[in-house]
């Protein structure tokens, strides 16, 4: 089963503030929704919070990382370990599980992950949640996009993609 971290981030690997994003990008949102669209989704009960109000994020199954009792998911279940999300994963014979954050999510699933898909952002901003610090070493980029700031994406930004030497 692959393991694909999905983020956007800036220059200062900023992630978040105030439980939200620290930018308003469309084009990211679009480029995130159509590569987790219907896939098995793995993120932290904050992060789930924060796209549940949306229509947007649809999963084949919501995955939230939680210590807290009775939160109610849908299309999901909460789970108290990432090994129990791996395991219940494997036994729905997923092949892809999509990281979707938020900090101590991605901090915990870097080292299991052989794919990355990042938005890079090139910009610098305040934030209170950011993405961990990665050996790039162990990674190498197979695509990039890159495209400029427009009317609707105040920055720069690049899609880029990730395998895991």
């Amino acid at each position: 089963m692959d393991i694909i971290i999905i983020a956007a981030i800036s220059d200062n690997l900023a992630l978040g503030v105030k439980g939200g994003l620290p930018w308003d990008m469309p084009a990211d949102r679009d480029f995130l929704t159509s590569h987790i669209q219907g896939k098995f989704q793995l993120m932290g009960r904050r992060s789930y919070e924060e796209i549940a109000a949306t229509d947007y994020f649809t999963a084949s199954f919501h995955a939230v990382l939680t210590s807290r009792e009775g939160v109610s998911i849908r299309q999901g279940d909460t789970f108290s370990s990432i090994q129990q999300i791996l395991d219940f994963a494997s036994q729905r014979n997923e092949r892809e599980l999509i990281v979707l954050g938020g900090g101590s999510v991605y901090s915990q699933t870097i080292p299991l992950a052989n794919k990355m898909i990042l938005t890079e952002i090139h910009t610098e901003v305040d934030a209170d949640t950011f993405f961990p610090e990665v050996n790039m070493s162990e990674w190498e980029v197979v695509k990039r996009e890159s495209h400029q700031a427009d009317h609707e994406n105040p920055h720069d930004y690049d899609f880029v993609w990730y395998d895991r030497k």
